[in-house]
């Protein structure tokens, strides 16, 4: 496979085929793009009518040429791709990039083009990229097999970022945009409908490859889910950092996707509880993630423990505004140490010496010497994981910026470069593009570049999960019911798996309660049913139940409304002591058809779907795991004693997210989910109780 695609992207020979002589269409762009960014092999141009193309002898065949080119570019009408196609075969052509789109029409046997030409393919052993799709780049090289428009560009400038992406479109705009701020790339490809050639196997091409220091992947449904994540470990363990963006974040992008290149758009949470588990950073935006690449390249690592953002600028307005936006980022401002305001009251008054640094307040003035000692002394602190240098229009702005390449390289953290200045501050760009030296032009791109680089750091420094856990898993029981079982059928499954739930005692019929006695109180009194899952809405639900009389006049009333409601599939009532905590959260799990069995962790309670503070996870998580997630939760505080509450018991909540995480995992396909909603976290050291639960087993 890697021979193949080693042949793909570094053809010494190019036929491309229905070449013209204009550039406005697909095939001229082609001919005129390898020749404007330098291609040095042979470019056989093919088309029927034309002697010569763009200076080039062009042929009416490929079967005319005489030679066997390493690659063709198909540039063709669908009606006629199959015919080429089978000229290809003939001559041995072992590599195709169809341009064409649109061949989803269907013969009277019902079998559609894109399966013909494949199997023509198939049988002479060649390999396609496409179809529907924009091509291939490759920078280093120097060959743009493509007709995007984002070859226009003057020159290309290779470098260490690769981009596969299942749309032509926005690969060319990363292109384009990422070339305006002096991106280099290395290889560039556009996979379209994937009939052979899928993602998987230019992700694994890159993280092979040498010339790539950082991937970006554009991605709207993947082929073979476990293979892309295993090359994703693969990556991991090499050290090179993978960022993706994943079409499907809503509804209407998940069926744009699955239209747009015939792949199905799976669960976005599950992509990325997938990703997280693999090493790969997933990203919203396309263009922030070929800039964060690019930083990433391009720039020294951010610590494997990140810590505060820094900044310097020159006006106490900016640094301000600095301050006031990073507040709503998964970012912070560091603390810096007493060495580090020290050094910083030797250029500014006390009063001034503190972090984002504002030049403007220097003894003296702004100066060159006062710059490089600042931006030592925030670099060399531990709690500062990177500076931003927020430039605004000021004098000698070109000047302050050449300095900061050097500094950033000898001190061995990033300073991001934001230029602020719109128009004004374009000879400050030109001087940090010649120095090949990365910027930005806002902070909300450099706040959501820098969150990523957060995200990258971390996840280089942290192993990635076992795919299996240690140990032999409980099983579940044997008589478990399938469908939608009742509350007391999910206890008893979450109880082999070790999951503490509260106890209870089950009535069946009303007249059971003639002889209760004995009742733990308070009480809680729940209906029972196969068919009503939220019992809240119901009104089959009375809780806080002081004395026994209490309990039988609530279980009388529920008994009630499910004569009412559900006659058929009611089943009574339980009875339940009324756990009392520090915390509600809610656990869940489901089976993915594309990402396998997931766990969730939240805060819970009747408001869990207001709140949507939950982590998810790919199942099974350990313990550790399982804490990390809770921890991620932004209402953790709660949980950790904020304003004076006492710490829960946070080791106890991630065991039972870890145990219900093997449950899901022991289940497979089997388990369609399950709810525990609420597990009542108490103080720490007393554990956590599940006091509802509710599943769905398949059939």
């Amino acid at each position: 496979m890697q021979a193949a695609l080693k042949s793909m992207m570094s053809p010494r020979s190019i036929a491309v085929i229905g070449a013209s002589q204009g550039v406005d269409k697909f095939g001229g762009r082609v001919v005129h793009y390898l020749q404007k960014h330098g291609y040095s092999g042979a470019i056989y141009p093919i088309n029927l009518k034309a002697t010569e193309i763009r200076g080039i002898r062009a042929y009416p065949s490929v079967k005319d040429i005489g030679a066997v080119p390493d690659v063709a570019v198909m540039a063709v009408p669908a009606k006629a791709l199959l015919e080429q196609i089978e000229h290809c075969a003939e001559i041995g052509v072992k590599s195709v990039i169809l341009i064409t789109g649109m061949l989803d029409e269907v013969d009277s046997t019902g079998d559609n083009l894109q399966d013909r030409v494949l199997r023509t393919a198939a049988a002479a052993g060649m390999r396609l990229l496409g179809p529907n799709c924009l091509g291939l780049v490759n920078f280093v090289d120097k060959i743009a097999m493509t007709p995007s428009l984002a070859m226009e560009t003057p020159a290309v400038k290779a470098g260490g970022v690769g981009i596969v992406s299942q749309s032509g479109a926005l690969m060319g705009t990363m292109i384009a945009r990422g070339t305006d701020f002096g991106v280099g790339f290395s290889r560039c490809v556009s996979v379209g409908n994937q009939s052979d050639l899928e993602l998987s196997d230019f992700f694994e091409y890159l993280v092979d490859d040498d010339a790539t220091n950082a991937i970006c992947l554009y991605v709207e449904g993947l082929k073979d889910t476990r293979r892309f994540f295993e090359i994703a470990r693969r990556a991991h363990a090499a050290c090179k950092p993978v960022l993706a963006v994943k079409a499907g974040r809503s509804a209407a992008g998940a069926a744009i996707g699955q239209s747009h290149t015939g792949s199905l758009a799976g669960s976005y949470d599950g992509f990325v509880a997938a990703c997280t588990a693999s090493g790969i950073v997933v990203a919203a935006d396309p263009y922030v993630m070929t800039l964060a690449a690019d930083l990433l390249v391009r720039l020294p690592r951010m610590p494997a423990n990140p810590g505060g953002i820094a900044a310097i600028s020159s006006s106490g307005g900016s640094t301000a505004n600095f301050a006031d936006q990073i507040v709503d980022r998964a970012l912070r401002l560091p603390s810096a140490s007493a060495e580090t305001k020290r050094k910083l009251e030797e250029w500014m008054p006390a009063e001034d010496a503190h972090i984002p640094v504002d030049t403007g307040a220097f003894r003296g003035g702004t100066s060159k010497e006062g710059i490089v000692k600042v931006l030592e002394a925030m670099l060399a602190d531990d709690d500062v994981a990177a500076v931003v240098y927020a430039m605004t229009t000021s004098p000698r702005m070109s000047e302050y910026a050449a300095m900061v390449p050097e500094i950033a390289a000898r001190m061995g953290k990033p300073i991001v470069f934001s230029m602020l200045a719109g128009g004004m501050g374009a000879p400050v760009c030109k001087t940090l593009r010649d120095l090949d030296y990365p910027y930005t032009e806002n902070l909300a791109d450099t706040f959501s570049a820098l969150e990523l680089l957060t995200k990258v750091a971390r996840a280089m420094a942290t192993p990635l999960p076992p795919m299996q856990l240690e140990g032999t898993a409980p099983q579940p029981p044997q008589d478990l019911p399938t469908g939608q079982v009742t509350e007391s059928e999910a206890k008893r499954l979450i109880a082999a798996f070790g999951i503490r739930p509260a106890g209870e005692i089950r009535i069946r019929h009303a007249s059971g309660m003639a002889g209760l006695s004995g009742v733990a109180l308070p009480a809680v009194v729940k209906g029972v049913s196969r068919n009503i899952l939220h019992k809240s809405e119901a009104n089959i639900v009375r809780v806080g139940l002081k004395t026994e009389d209490a309990v039988r006049e609530a279980a009388e009333d529920i008994f009630a409304i499910l004569a009412e409601k559900d006659p058929e599939g009611a089943e009574g009532v339980v009875i339940q002591e009324m756990v009392v905590g520090e915390v509600e959260l809610f656990l869940g799990a489901r089976f993915d058809p594309e990402f396998g069995p997931l766990v969730a962790v939240g805060f819970g309670g009747i408001f869990v779907e207001i709140l949507r503070d939950v982590a998810i996870a790919t199942a099974p998580v350990t313990p550790e795991a399982a804490k990390r997630m809770i921890m991620s939760l932004k209402l953790w505080p709660l949980l950790d004693g904020a304003r004076g509450r006492a710490p829960a018991d946070v080791d106890a909540a991630a065991e039972a997210v870890s145990r219900l995480s093997r449950l899901a995992d022991q289940l497979g396909e089997r388990l369609v989910e399950i709810d525990i909603n609420p597990l009542i976290v108490k103080k720490r050291g007393e554990g956590a109780v599940a006091v509802d639960a509710a599943a769905v087993i398949a059939k």
